[in-house]
């Protein structure tokens, strides 16, 4: 069945890219790569099956709720609320970003970059640029190496491996496939035309809503660049 659900999967987000959404707004905000970690006024993108739910009948989402391991983290409840509440685009992101060229303000994509190849990562960094307006910002969160690195230096190896690998798979997105840290995450965002890339803290920053899209402190790099 997931293989199933991964060949369709692949096919419409291909023929997605054909059909680029324009936005309807004045200031359009795009989440990548968030699951169910959604926030309201953003479009919240994915390719989970929690996405597929959002737009299905109560029955069908129960369903869903149960097969995609929500049920792990959310009561149904909650879950229904989420999807409910807020806006989702179905879309494999390492087949493109699904908007028209310099459509979009602003951009938030916190730890899904290192579940990507490098250059699928690097087709990803392009498709942000493309559909960002001139001036338009992304934050770019992931497990930051330095961090890693630390660990182990401090004998907590099992602890730092788990940011390596994970301790059962789920799907393709469970496994950690690159790591970054500034110098390296930086360079791939000025490769791709962004003029500067700024190391950040925890909810500090330019881009609107920080207080409520980062939950995740602990071992994380902050950046955000401006197109």
């Amino acid at each position: 069945m997931r293989r199933i659900i991964s060949l369709l999967t692949d096919i419409y987000s291909r023929l997605r890219m054909q059909y680029k959404i324009r936005p309807k707004t004045v200031e359009t905000k795009l989440n990548l790569g968030c699951g169910l970690a959604v926030c309201r006024g953003w479009i919240n993108i994915d390719a989970s099956l929690n996405i597929l739910a959002a737009k299905l009948p109560g029955s069908c989402k129960k369903i869903f709720y149960r097969l995609s391991g929500a049920k792990d983290h959310f009561s149904f409840s909650d879950y229904r609320d989420i999807l409910k509440r807020n806006s989702f685009v179905f879309q494999d992101l390492k087949y493109g970003i699904p908007y028209h060229s310099e459509t979009v303000n602003f951009i938030y994509c916190s730890h899904f970059l290192e579940h990507l190849y490098l250059n699928e990562a690097r087709k990803l960094i392009a498709e942000i640029y493309r559909v960002l307006k001139p001036g338009g910002r992304v934050r770019i969160v992931v497990p930051d190496l330095d961090h890693m690195v630390s660990l182990f230096n401090e004998g907590k190896t099992v602890e730092a491996l788990k940011y390596f690998y994970e301790e059962k798979k789920v799907n393709e997105y469970t496994s950690h496939k690159y790591n970054y840290d500034y110098a390296i995450l930086s360079n791939e965002l000025l490769s791709a035309g962004f003029k500067q890339a700024d190391k950040l803290g925890y909810k500090t920053g330019s881009l609107p809503d920080l207080e409520e899209l980062e939950t995740r402190k602990e071992g994380s790099l902050f950046v955000e660049a401006v197109r």
